[in-house]
């Protein structure tokens, strides 16, 4: 979304065959929103992307359905309060995919907090909207097959749609976060931006503020009961659905565009 990265293996050109050194061929996915003229990122896997089979699933967050029939007043959301022990909902541990409260929505915008506690035990992708989120406290690591973002307390970390990814999160870490839910999507305005596309000396943040994914390779994942972690949760149209994959879905070697997963310290 930034600027063109490239990690690993790729080949010298877009959509030529790429093999293993064992000589399999390996297979190419290419992300994008707007087709062949929008920002796209291209990764090449061990086994096909493609290949999973619907299941049940039960997690999610509960979504707002309408809009509540309440007098016009002014309102003071005391939203830290929802992470207070003895506060309702705050009895269950919950990963970050099931731990978001909504608060406030319209047609372009979803405002939600949430106090996860344990790290995702499956991977999800949302495919209504882009995810920004401020981490108000906490600290831990968003990992996608583009590589793993370290991010702390004061970041903003950015999840495209559609990206299918997970939260790990160290233990005995409270995490307090802000969930923008970007229906309408989420990019840098054009006026940060120079004709070349590098970030404006007069923007509010630059590029040297942006940390990009650290690419590791492929990875086949554990959850905390030492199970292969192979279930994936799309969101589309406000619901819930499941996927089981047969081999992990970080089996990428190589990978490169723009279309990336990210975080950014606030500019001072």
């Amino acid at each position: 979304m930034l600027d063109r990265m490239t990690a690993g293996i790729v080949p010298a050109k877009h959509h030529i065959a790429l093999r293993d050194s064992q000589g399999t061929l390996l297979c190419e996915e290419c992300s994008t929103r707007q087709g062949f003229e929008g920002a796209y990122t291209i990764a090449y896997h061990l086994k096909p992307p493609h290949s999973q089979s619907p299941i049940e699933v039960e997690q999610g967050w509960a979504m707002p359905s309408s809009i509540p029939k309440h007098p016009l007043l002014k309102r003071h959301y005391r939203s830290s309060m929802l992470g207070s022990p003895g506060c309702r909902g705050t009895e269950t541990v919950q990963s970050p995919l099931n731990a978001r409260k909504p608060l406030l929505f319209n047609e372009d915008v979803i405002l939600s907090v949430l106090f996860p506690a344990i790290s995702d035990s499956v991977y999800f992708s949302n495919a209504d909207a882009d995810d920004l989120f401020y981490i108000q406290s906490g600290k831990g690591v968003l990992r996608s097959p583009l590589g793993d973002v370290a991010f702390e307390a004061g970041d903003y970390l950015f999840v495209p749609r559609g990206m299918l990814h997970r939260f790990v999160l160290p233990a005995d870490e409270f995490q307090h976060w802000l969930s923008i839910e970007c229906l309408g999507g989420m990019g840098i305005p054009g006026r940060f931006r120079t004709q070349e596309g590098q970030l404006r000396m007069d923007a509010p943040y630059s590029h040297r503020d942006f940390k990009r994914p650290q690419f590791i390779g492929p990875q086949d994942e554990e959850d905390s009961s030492r199970s292969r972690i192979r279930t994936w949760v799309v969101k589309r149209s406000n619901q819930f659905f499941g996927f089981r994959f047969p081999t992990s879905p970080l089996d990428v070697v190589g990978w490169d565009g723009t279309h990336a997963d990210g975080a950014s310290a606030p500019a001072p």
